[in-house]
């Protein structure tokens, strides 16, 4: 907008992000910032480690807290340290959005939860027949963020994602690239890349449960209720058999009607007798033969088919308008 300073630019795009990723790149990030100057005293930076960061077992069986906080704290810094929490960052927030807009504050939060959890446990595990401080401190938020990751590739395997250099690549093989990757650089912190596992399998059997009807995060309602997008979708809503596509189609439904605080009910089609004509719009994506897809016909295409009749190009065209 025109006279907007980057700070009001900034605010304005943190006002807009969805809660639950909000709060957790906030989180992330002023822990991160004030170990800057914590790590400067020995004992401030030691109540960290040990209070902060996961601890090796019997101890962590006292500190039962540090299986979540080692996800939020980043000790490493320096450069190495600032790309390796900037990776995480972005990719919570690339995977995490989508997801969070689609199916709801709570499930994000949950799945971040769970993922971290599962991924401190199984390092806890495998630590306790490793030798001495071949584990710990553990930290980062790379296992949830794993977490987040490999639930969106299991729920849109075929989504494309564009990597410079590479083109678009399937967000399946992508999710399994960058596991390969961490495990190759983990050889050496074999509690570490427990995480990682840990973290990527709870992301799989979470988008699993969902797509079977079952709500995992259904607990963390207590702190995200339930509103917003994604958050009155029922059961089937994001089954097996509809979660993808009702979703989004909901999610497209209300942009192109302008009415981002509606209810799911309140957005659902109605008959040509009972609503107006749909005003054409263009989506910016084109096809090939270099015609501007039609919103208001893919709608209608997953109505009558459903979302996997849609091609690459459409699929694209939807992901594009719902970012608008």
């Amino acid at each position: 907008m025109n006279g907007e300073s980057p700070l009001d630019r900034f605010q304005r795009w943190y006002r807009l992000l969805p809660p639950a990723l909000r709060f957790l790149l906030t989180v992330n990030t002023v822990i991160y910032l004030v170990w800057f100057f914590v790590r400067l005293s020995q004992a401030a930076a030691g109540f960290v480690v040990e209070y902060l960061a996961l601890t090796p077992a019997p101890t962590a069986l006292f500190r039962p807290w540090t299986l979540l906080t080692y996800s939020v704290v980043h000790l490493q810094v320096g450069l190495w340290g600032l790309i390796a929490f900037g990776f995480n960052m972005l990719w919570l927030y690339w995977m995490g959005r989508d997801y969070e807009e689609t199916y709801g504050s709570h499930r994000l939060f949950g799945l971040y939860v769970l993922a971290a959890v599962g991924g401190g446990l199984l390092a806890v595990l495998v630590g306790s027949l490793l030798p001495e401080g071949r584990l710990y401190p553990i930290e980062g938020a790379m296992a949830a963020v794993f977490g987040v990751l490999f639930c969106v590739a299991t729920l849109n395997p075929n989504r494309g994602i564009g990597l410079f250099l590479l083109g678009v690549v399937p967000l399946k093989w992508l999710a399994g690239g960058f596991l390969v990757l961490s495990i190759l650089f983990t050889l050496g912190h074999p509690a570490l890349l427990m995480t990682y596992l840990g973290g990527s399998a709870v992301g799989f059997l979470f988008a699993q449960a969902q797509q079977q009807g079952t709500d995992l995060a259904a607990w963390a309602q207590a702190f995200f209720p339930a509103r917003g997008y994604g958050a009155s979708y029922s059961r089937s809503a994001y089954g097996t058999s509809g979660g993808e596509k009702e979703g989004m189609l909901s999610r497209l439904e209300r942009w192109l009607a302008g009415k981002s605080g509606d209810s799911a009910s309140s957005r659902s089609r109605s008959t040509k007798t009972e609503t107006p004509p749909r005003r054409k719009r263009k989506a910016s994506v084109s096809a090939d033969d270099g015609d501007a897809l039609d919103i208001d016909r893919i709608l209608d295409k997953i109505n009558e088919r459903g979302y996997d009749a849609l091609t690459e190009e459409e699929k694209r065209a939807l992901y594009e308008a719902s970012r608008d």
